[in-house]
């Protein structure tokens, strides 16, 4: 059963979010709708605290809150995203007044660098400071999601 969700637009730290909670307690899945239809996630079973961390399931507000899963929902100006994913070739539209409507810890997503024990408390986490510092030296971006946008926007 999903316990948490992370939600928030492209180009908002889900996926480094997702990267960052896993470990070898949490399996956070990274964009799961790429796998599964949302009414199937919760099928999805783990015998880690399972997590999603997903830019599209935040279109779906309703939806999420239905779900008991404790949610955070990362922001990010929309300005910013879109040029970032210009600069990727993708179209950066995207109902951003959706995330507003969700139950759950909302905050920037700059909290997941600057304030990150915030979120793992809420979620009811461990917090690795460690990890976390390590974690934050890199840029990881899940570019197979990026591909994928690409290919079905020339599609």
């Amino acid at each position: 059963m999903i316990e948490f969700m992370i939600l928030g637009a492209p180009r908002s730290g889900t996926a480094w979010a997702a990267t960052w909670l896993s470990s070898d307690r949490v399996h956070c899945i990274h964009d799961p709708l790429a796998r599964w239809p949302k009414e199937r996630l919760w099928e999805i079973e783990s015998t880690k605290t399972l997590g999603v961390s997903c830019t599209a399931l935040g279109l779906w507000p309703a939806f999420c809150n239905q779900q008991t899963a404790r949610k955070v929902v990362l922001h990010r100006d929309p300005t910013e995203i879109q040029v970032s994913m210009a600069r990727l070739g993708i179209d950066g539209r995207y109902d951003f007044e959706s995330l507003d409507q969700i139950q759950g810890l909302h905050c920037h997503w700059r909290d997941l660098f600057e304030h990150p024990q915030r979120i793992t408390d809420y979620l009811h986490l461990p917090f690795d400071r460690e990890r976390h510092e390590e974690l934050v030296r890199m840029n990881i971006q899940d570019t197979e999601v990026i591909r994928s946008i690409k290919a079905r926007r020339v599609a």
